[in-house]
């Protein structure tokens, strides 16, 4: 009898625990996954970093700036995020500071009476090196930035033939990759090559093209309704006429504007 009372007892006094613990079940609808741990809908879960199809161009010792990085939630929705941390595949190509402004060579650290990341130190080394953001343990894609010798002139190069190489109409309809050709100046003073359209059999672009080497020019026509230009640099002709592309980049632009005809198809 004494032990089936201390059981009663017992039995009472685990009721209210056991109901207290299955009370604790937080079916909470601000997680992601619905059950009250993990991700909240507030935390980010990918960064994207922009312009990650162009990315950026910078001549030695010159600055430029990235966009700022956006975040996602587990449903596609825009997340909040305090600080970015600023990344860079290679600092003595092209470097970033926690701002996310870019140097074409690396930004000054340890100089004594100069703060940090205000002055961009050219190493003058040619390349691409590649950025990225992170935040809350994640880290964004990858964007390109091209480090290379001062632009001294700049062409733009039109639809050409793939055999002849020589400029020819584009019809209504149809479209041409634009690309430029680009010189820099040596330590004598003198203008040299830096790059150029390199035509391959079958039309398509060599190693030194342009685009490879300074990175991807942003074109822009005067008369937009004979010829329209996406951001790789795809031109499509839209109506007879022609019209004066321009082409710029690392804050130079073409000296010589490629002319683009588009005669009836």
């Amino acid at each position: 009898m004494q032990r089936f009372l201390t059981f009663v007892v017992l039995s009472l006094l685990t009721v209210p625990v056991g109901l207290s613990i299955q009370g604790c079940a937080n079916k909470n609808a601000n997680y992601c996954n619905g059950s009250g741990y993990g991700y909240s809908k507030t935390q980010p879960v990918s960064i994207a970093l922009q312009p990650q199809t162009t990315g950026l161009s910078v001549a030695f010792s010159q600055t430029s700036q990235l966009q700022a990085p956006t975040a996602e939630n587990c449903t596609g929705g825009s997340a909040s995020v305090g600080t970015y941390t600023y990344g860079t595949t290679d600092r003595t190509i092209a470097d970033v500071s926690p701002s996310g402004a870019i140097c074409g060579g690396s930004w000054n650290l340890h100089t004594p009476a100069v703060a940090a990341y205000t002055t961009c130190v050219p190493t003058n080394k040619t390349g691409i090196a590649y950025m990225t953001a992170s935040a809350a343990g994640f880290t964004s894609n990858q964007v390109a930035v091209y480090s290379h010798p001062p632009i001294t002139s700049l062409a733009v190069s039109g639809p050409t033939n793939s055999t002849t190489g020589q400029p020819e109409c584009l019809s209504q309809g149809l479209t041409s990759q634009l690309d430029a050709t680009a010189y820099t100046t040596n330590s004598a003073g003198q203008q040299v090559l830096l790059c150029s359209p390199s035509i391959l059999p079958g039309g398509s672009y060599g190693p030194n093209d342009c685009n490879n080497v300074i990175g991807h020019l942003t074109y822009s026509p005067a008369s937009a309704g004979i010829v329209t230009i996406d951001q790789n640099g795809v031109a499509t002709a839209q109506a007879p006429g022609s019209t004066l592309i321009t082409g710029t980049i690392a804050q130079t632009s073409s000296n010589a504007p490629a002319k683009i005809s588009a005669p009836p198809s």
